[in-house]
């Protein structure tokens, strides 16, 4: 028996000369990744996915948001500059808080019989004559009118009560006033160009053609420089009526 199992043993058998055998000893088994080859899609390869591209454009984004944030900064920081400078400049003309009114300036015209008195540090007050009344100027923050308007469309000049009736279309009555033998209003208009102003009209009487108008600039910021104009109206005197 031994050597009947001794013929049938693969060592022993021959093996026929057109049978090739490459190796009978198993290869190691290789990885997924080295034996599998990539397959790419048909439509991959027509359409890649536009990662760079949307990379592109979100570097472009954050850089062009960037710039709009810098050039912002720089136009805000330019327009504070600005109406800082705005403000110094009107702050000049402006008392300074540690002025009394004992120390303010004098102004007297016997020919208008009119005195008051503003701030010590305001530009001294320019007279200016026209035709048919006299203009005073006091560092293009406080105007004095006294005299007559002429209208046009009327051909004549105006009375006290049409020229109050006209500055109601663009300005609020604020109250009523009363300065030694005159009597007015005081009006305020909208703010223009980051200023208030409040401005009063004054006669002896509603027909009265001769008109006194007081006006006061101050900034909108700055609401209780208002209180400034109520102080130099308190200082009106008419030497002559």
């Amino acid at each position: 028996m031994d050597k009947i199992k001794d013929s049938f043993s693969p060592a022993n058998t021959p093996v026929p000369s057109d049978v090739i055998i490459d190796n009978l000893n198993p290869k190691p088994e290789q990885s997924f990744s080295e034996t599998q080859p990539q397959l790419v899609s048909e439509t991959a390869t027509k359409f890649p996915l536009p990662r760079n591209k949307n990379q592109k454009k979100l570097s472009f984004g954050l850089i062009l948001l960037f710039a709009v944030i810098i050039s912002g900064g720089y136009f805000l920081l330019q327009n504070k500059k600005i109406e800082t400078t705005k403000e110094k400049l009107i702050q000049k003309n402006l008392p300074s808080k540690s002025d009394s009114i004992t120390e303010w300036k004098t102004f007297k015209n016997e020919e208008l019989g009119i005195t008051f008195k503003y701030p010590s540090d305001w530009p001294d007050a320019q007279v200016n004559q026209q035709s048919t009344r006299t203009e005073i100027n006091i560092g293009n923050v406080m105007y004095i009118i006294a005299g007559r308007y002429y209208n046009q469309d009327l051909q004549r000049e105006m009375t006290y009560r049409e020229l109050i009736d006209e500055t109601k279309k663009h300005a609020i009555i604020i109250s009523d006033i009363t300065i030694g033998p005159y009597k007015g209003k005081l009006f305020r208009y909208p703010p223009k160009q980051d200023k208030n102003i409040d401005e009063v009209l004054l006669a002896l009487s509603d027909d009265s053609i001769d008109v006194i108008i007081i006006s006061f600039s101050y900034p909108s910021e700055n609401p209780n420089e208002s209180k400034v104009f109520k102080q130099i109206l308190s200082t009106f005197k008419f030497i002559k009526n």
